[in-house]
């Protein structure tokens, strides 16, 4: 349970962000670097030196800044990655084209935090997957890649059809996310991949979207939120 928990109370933060104000504003850097957990085991967004606000009524904002930033902070990662460190490759391919700074940023990247919180060990059981599926999926995020124009969506399907997740990848857009109780995994999994750009039926157009989805799996799983 305490994954879902920990991408609701994220996907709560960033929701916040981009609505709370007259200004959305735009976390940016989202990693498992940036996310802590408190001593009540809530779960907190740190490091805002790169947030960037979108004036009121736009859509996007150009920031040339952001890419220099990712660029340190890529081989940053890896150089550290054979100590075992996660590389997540964060960048919005939409950003990485045009250098427009949109919520959908924010969303890619909570994307790729969800992939990577499926590995993190002794947590709940519920989302558990196959060794050699977890290994797949730990390799995807800790060896760099320097093929940037190949999606993370499509390293991770490749890796899905491979271990017979080809479910998972069923763009049938008559299914109804609130039908979820006997596959949470295969849910959090098909929502992992629409927040990176995977077609899989109706498009993800706000994070506000993402929190919702993500109460209806909770609630659907394991019962009332707390």
């Amino acid at each position: 349970m305490r994954r879902v928990k920990i991408a609701r109370e994220v996907a709560n933060a960033l929701t916040y962000l981009h609505t709370a104000f007259s200004r959305a504003f735009i976390h940016s850097s989202l990693d498992p670097f940036t996310i802590f957990l408190d001593g009540n085991g809530i779960t907190k967004i740190g490091n805002f030196c790169n947030c960037v606000s979108i004036p009121e009524g736009e859509e996007f904002v150009h920031d040339d800044a952001l890419q220099k930033y990712h660029e340190f902070r890529t081989n940053t990662l890896k150089q550290t990655h054979g100590l075992g460190v996660c590389y997540v490759p964060v960048i919005d391919p939409e950003y990485r084209s045009t250098r427009k700074v949109t919520t959908k940023m924010d969303m890619h990247s909570f994307g790729a935090f969800m992939l990577a919180l499926v590995q993190v060990k002794e947590v709940d059981d519920e989302l558990s997957m196959s060794t050699d599926m977890l290994r797949a999926l730990a390799d995807l995020f800790i060896t760099p890649h320097d093929d940037a124009s190949f999606s993370l969506h499509h390293r991770v399907s490749k890796i899905l059809r491979k271990f017979g997740y080809a479910e998972v990848m069923d763009s049938d857009t008559s299914r109804d996310v609130s039908n979820v109780a006997a596959s949470p995994v295969k849910e959090f999994f098909r929502l992992a991949l629409r927040c990176i750009g995977r077609d899989l039926g109706d498009p993800l157009t706000s994070m506000i979207q993402v929190a919702k989805e993500l109460i209806l799996i909770e609630k659907s799983a394991y019962g009332d939120v707390r």
